[in-house]
């Protein structure tokens, strides 16, 4: 059926209609957030059987698309998670019940932050307990760069579109002609993964990494990389 919206009644019964043939085991209906978004962070820790076996991964600000329901990528922002009480202490409170079903690894915890009579409160979303699309981001900036650089200088771009034409080799020399292809002394782009690719190039994506660059680099990247689809 999908993901859809609905700001009445009416609204959630013509819906409920017209996908009446593809509804099996009945629907989830989710209330609605009020106040403005101030941003919709991922936390991502290698549970551990106690407390004092949790790893702390990464805190990330989440790009989404398609008005918030398409994810596209994550850029690294620990300041979230440092300023917000709140959010410390629901994470606490998760990472014990994801520990009491001894779901122990990797897990990513998404959560949306609210402005709300000028505060900023946290919902949580959900609980993604496997490795999460942005998980390579922060281990590779640690495995290149160890202690040399701040761990908070990456972001991932999981939707970058290949065009007609261009192969996997031809991505490669274009990011180097653009002055972006990663090198640890400049940072940059790192192609992560690819899915299929055949000759022309048409219809695959490439999952990439950007490491040691700022937040406003990382944005003027991937906006950059939005075109080479076009």
């Amino acid at each position: 059926m999908g993901v859809f919206t609905a700001e009445s009644k009416e609204e959630l019964e013509n819906l409920i209609l017209q996908h009446k043939e593809q509804i099996n085991d009945g629907i989830l209906i989710d209330g609605w957030i009020t106040g403005k978004i101030l941003s919709s962070p991922n936390i991502q820790f290698n549970v551990g059987k106690t407390t004092k076996d949790d790893k702390f991964i990464s805190c990330s600000e989440q790009i989404l698309g398609n008005e918030g329901k398409v994810h596209l990528g994550n850029i690294s922002n620990i300041d979230i998670l440092k300023q917000n009480k709140k959010l410390q202490k629901d994470i606490r409170i998760i990472l014990d019940w994801i520990r009491s079903k001894k779901a122990f690894g990797i897990s990513g915890i998404d959560f949306i932050i609210v402005e709300e009579k000028g505060e900023q409160k946290p919902y949580f979303m959900e609980i993604n307990g496997r490795i999460n699309g942005s998980t390579h981001g922060p281990i590779l900036m640690d495995k290149i760069y160890k202690n040399e650089k701040s761990p908070d200088n990456w972001a991932v771009n999981n939707n970058v579109h290949i065009p007609k034409g261009m192969n996997f080799d031809k991505f490669i020399e274009k990011l180097d002609k653009d002055g972006i292809l990663f090198s640890k002394e400049n940072g940059g782009v790192l192609p992560t993964n690819i899915s299929t690719i055949n000759p022309e190039g048409i219809g695959s994506k490439v999952m990439v990494a950007l490491l040691n660059t700022t937040s406003k680099n990382a944005h003027e990247i991937i906006n950059h990389l939005s075109t080479y689809g076009e």
